[in-house]
């Protein structure tokens, strides 16, 4: 991915397989719990189910933000993400689910 190294805040995007519509980037300064973010966004029409994605670090991952979440209108579908474990330490993956045209804002914790 590419890294932009403008006032000590870094963004990592990862280009995934373009028939999912799904995009993901990582935001991070000095990186790990509590500062590292992870932003994926469906761009398609289909919800994605245990959608594989390589992590910036392996851990716990909080979901603290789900735009298809019925708290911001009861028209949403309330689609049910959930936080993340990675599996694997080299190379972490997690199972995202996310539904069509939403964005998932994830943050590394301690856990």
């Amino acid at each position: 991915g590419d890294v932009d190294r403008d006032h000590r805040r870094f963004v990592e995007h990862h280009t995934l397989p373009e028939e999912a519509n799904v995009l993901a980037f990582h935001r991070w300064a000095d990186g790990g719990p509590g500062d590292s973010t992870l932003v994926v966004v469906n761009l398609g029409a289909r919800e994605q189910l245990d959608y594989r994605i390589g992590m910036p670090a392996a851990g716990y991952w909080k979901l603290e933000f789900n735009s298809d979440a019925r708290i911001y209108s009861d028209d949403f579908g309330d689609f049910d993400s959930t936080d993340t474990e990675t599996q694997g330490d080299d190379e972490p993956i997690a199972l995202v689910s996310i539904a069509p045209y939403t964005a998932l804002v994830y943050s590394l914790t301690g856990a």
